[in-house]
């Protein structure tokens, strides 16, 4: 891992058996990483007369690290959801990861 950056949490969504023959998703701890989270683009939308912001992001994480979409990346207690991940150039030394912001209340 490089030095430098800042240290991210990876999460998945996981299921646990709810004691009751079905489950419950939450997300969870999956690994951590470490890289950079820039924003790259936004909007306003206003929604049944209500204003929100969608807000995209771009991270670069150092080295080739298991990121899938629908994961969650915690930075700062600021959440993003991973809308895809690649691996620029196919040399398997940092991963670029398109993220959206969740904004909360």
């Amino acid at each position: 891992m490089k030095p430098g950056g800042r240290k991210i949490d990876i999460q998945r969504k996981m299921r646990t058996a709810d004691g009751q023959g079905g489950f419950v998703e939450s997300y969870g701890h999956s690994a951590y990483a470490r890289g950079f989270i820039r924003p790259a683009g936004g909007s306003d939308l206003l929604l049944a007369s209500q204003r929100s912001a969608n807000v995209t992001h771009v991270a670069l994480i150092y080295g080739s690290i298991s990121v899938k979409v629908a994961d969650r990346m915690v930075l700062d207690s600021r959440e993003y959801e991973v809308l895809y991940a690649v691996n620029p150039g196919g040399l398997n030394r940092d991963t670029k990861v398109s993220l959206n912001e969740l904004q909360r209340g």
